[in-house]
């Protein structure tokens, strides 16, 4: 199964409080405050530098990923946004710093769409080994109609079946911009030990703490 979660089912959930950032504080000091610095673009008077609350970044990027649509407020104004870029600590992997992107509701954009696998533990019980090719696609269409994530059942594949990038559901408002042939999952089949194995495992480990007592 394999199933698209729109953007328009979560966007409004996902509301951002920004501030004009004081270029008078130094952003080590506002990351020691808790905020992540960052730079608006797409308004009319040109980029603005903004400060928010980096829990609240982390939480959006955590759930929807790196590159999430979402709604930002900063006094009265509300604009629907994309992160355009996020900057880590390359130590820490803190966020240090994100781009957003304001949209313009009818214009096309290209954005990647993080892929979340389902069912992988329960492959993983079959003795099922997968092996990921991809991890997200890339996409055009109206911001509205661009997913949040798309979800890929894994959990009855057998050795030797594939998902292709042309086994996905993609509504006709929206244009695949990776190659249709691409793999984004295989399963092979990985060793798995019996119960007789895992007896005689045992059995083994017990006999050698024996001669070791008895040495």
């Amino acid at each position: 199964m394999i199933e698209f979660l729109r953007k328009d089912d979560w966007m409004r959930s996902e509301t951002l409080h920004i501030s004009p950032r004081d270029m008078s504080k130094k952003a080590k000091k506002l990351r020691h405050e808790g905020y992540v610095p960052g730079i608006l673009y797409g308004q009319r008077e040109g980029s603005l530098p903004v400060i928010l609350d980096r829990k609240a970044l982390e939480r959006l990027v955590q759930r929807m990923g790196e590159t999430a649509f979402a709604e930002i407020e900063m006094g009265n104004t509300v604009k629907p946004v994309k992160i355009k870029e996020l900057q880590r600590d390359p130590r820490t992997g803190e966020i240090i710093h994100v781009d957003f992107q304001v949209l313009q509701m009818d214009k096309k954009v290209r954005s990647y769409v993080p892929i979340k696998f389902e069912g992988s533990s329960l492959a993983g019980k079959r003795g099922i080994v997968l092996q990921h090719q991809l991890n997200k696609i890339e996409v055009e269409g109206f911001p509205n109609d661009i997913p949040a994530f798309v979800k890929v059942a894994v959990n009855n594949l057998k050795p030797g079946q594939s998902i292709h990038v042309h086994d996905l559901e993609i509504g006709e408002e929206l244009t695949v911009l990776d190659n249709l042939n691409q793999v984004i999952v295989s399963a092979v089949q990985g060793t798995t030990l019996s119960p007789q194995d895992n007896e005689e495992g045992s059995g083994s480990e017990e006999e050698k703490e024996t001669e070791g007592q008895e040495m």
